[in-house]
C-alpha cells in the first residue's frame, strides 16, 4: 500500500518558514507535498491527512505550534521525521512553566517512529534532550551539529552557504534564515534528495512568514 509520509515541524519561530523551504525542496526532488497547518481540531487534521491521502500525495510537511500538542497527544499520528527549529519560552502560554512547554515539543519528539528520524537545531541549548529522544537524530547548525554551514556569505539576493561540499543560495538577508535553509537542507540529504534538487528548491523559495 502507497504510504504517506508525515514530517512535523516545531519550534518557538521559523516553524512556518522551515516547513515551506521542507515542502520546495521535496517538490525540486519530484515529490508531490501538502503543507498543513496542524492548528485545527483534531478531526479537520485526521481529514486533511486522508485528503491527502487520496490526492497522492507523497509528503505532508506539518506546522505543529505547542498549542497542538497541549490540546491532543493526536492518537494514532506518528511522524517519519520531525524537526526542531529552536526553543523559547517566549511563545509559551502565560498560564505554563517553560517546562511545560519544552515538554510538549518533546512529546512530539516522542512520537517519531522507530524507523524515523528528528532533525534538531544542535545550537539550541536545549538540543540535547530532543537528539537523545530518537536513535536517528541528527543535529545541524552553525557552530555544532552533523550538518553545518560554512564559508557563509552576501549575495545581493542573500546568503550563499557551503554545506559539506556544495553551495547553497538563500533569497533573504535575514540571518535567522540561515538556520531554517539548514533544517530542510538536512531534511533533504536525510531522505536522499541530490544537493542540486535541494539547491533547486531553496532558490525558488520565499522566507516570508
Amino acid at each position: 500500500m502507497r504510504k504517506l509520509r508525515l514530517i512535523a515541524v516545531t519550534g518557538s519561530h521559523g516553524k512556518s518558514i522551515t516547513a515551506n523551504l521542507i515542502s520546495k525542496i521535496l517538490q525540486a526532488g519530484q515529490f508531490k507535498t501538502a503543507l498543513v497547518d496542524a492548528d485545527v481540531p483534531v478531526g479537520q487534521l485526521y481529514k486533511k491527512l486522508i485528503d491527502s491521502w487520496y490526492q497522492q500525495v507523497n509528503y505532508v510537511v506539518l506546522i505543529v505550534p505547542h498549542e497542538v500538542m497541549k490540546r491532543s497527544k493526536l492518537p494514532g499520528i506518528r511522524w517519519d521525521m520531525a524537526v526542531l527549529t529552536n526553543l523559547s519560552g517566549e511563545y509559551r502560554d502565560m498560564d505554563d512553566t517553560f517546562n511545560d512547554y519544552g515538554e510538549r515539543k518533546l512529546r512530539l519528539f516522542k512520537k517519531i517512529k522507530s524507523s524515523g528520524i528528528g532533525v534538531v537545531n544542535a545550537d539550541d541549548i536545549n538540543a540535547a534532550a530532543f537528539l537523545d529522544v530518537n536513535k536517528n537524530s541528527v543535529g545541524y547548525g552553525i557552530g555544532e551539529g552533523e550538518v553545518r554551514a560554512t564559508n557563509i556569505r552576501t549575495t545581493s539576493g542573500g546568503f550563499r552557504l557551503t554545506i559539506g561540499e556544495s553551495d547553497f543560495d538563500l533569497n533573504s538577508h535575514n540571518t535567522l534564515a540561515i538556520n531554517y535553509a539548514l533544517a530542510a537542507v538536512t531534511v533533504g540529504q536525510k531522505l536522499g534528495l541530490l544537493d542540486t534538487q535541494i539547491a533547486k528548491g531553496l532558490a525558488g523559495a520565499h522566507f516570508e512568514r
